[in-house]
């Protein structure tokens, strides 16, 4: 294959990948120049990713600053009790890296939940708590995030905006 029918085809495929990623809704596919094979992009699942992960961050961002604790945890241990039709859970788990409150190396807080209903966290996250004195507890569904680069940077950033004094969802 000549350069020039190589540099048009580089060309096009540089188009029509620029159109799929610039346009909502729309599938495409491209050739591989390296054997000639039609790839499919789908850029309809890049792009409602890219929509939910702006959502994420926009919550990500209300929690860091309605909670008065921000940490990413990890090696964590969870233990279930049963008392007067609710069940609760003692989450123990090692501090990995601290945004915004106090505490020693291994944080414990209380969670509540309906009987049955159980409670999970991946091996590592982002979790906003409250915190009074010394007590941690769970300030409510959605405040883990995952411990990704995108979320403990924006964690940060939103953290060194803020006065010592907001938290809202403590009070």
């Amino acid at each position: 294959m000549s350069i020039f029918i190589r540099n048009i085809l580089i060309f096009n495929w540089c188009c029509i990948y620029w159109l799929a990623c610039n346009t909502q809704k729309v599938n495409t596919s491209i050739i591989n120049q390296e054997n000639n094979q039609a790839v499919v992009v789908d850029t309809t699942a890049h792009q409602e990713e890219l929509e939910r992960q702006q959502l994420q961050l926009a919550g990500l961002k209300t929690f860091v600053e309605s909670t008065s604790f921000s940490a990413v945890i990890s090696n964590i241990l969870i233990e279930t009790k049963s008392d007067r039709g609710e069940d609760f859970h003692i989450v123990k788990a090692q501090v990995e890296q601290l945004f915004r409150g106090t505490t020693d190396e291994y944080i414990e807080f209380e969670l509540y939940t309906e009987p049955g209903e159980s409670v999970y966290f991946d091996k590592r996250v982002l979790i906003f708590l409250c915190q009074q004195n010394e007590q941690l507890f769970w300030a409510g569904t959605g405040s883990v995030f995952p411990a990704t680069e995108v979320f403990i940077t924006q964690a940060k950033n939103t953290v060194e905006k803020l006065p010592d004094s907001s938290a809202s969802f403590c009070d």
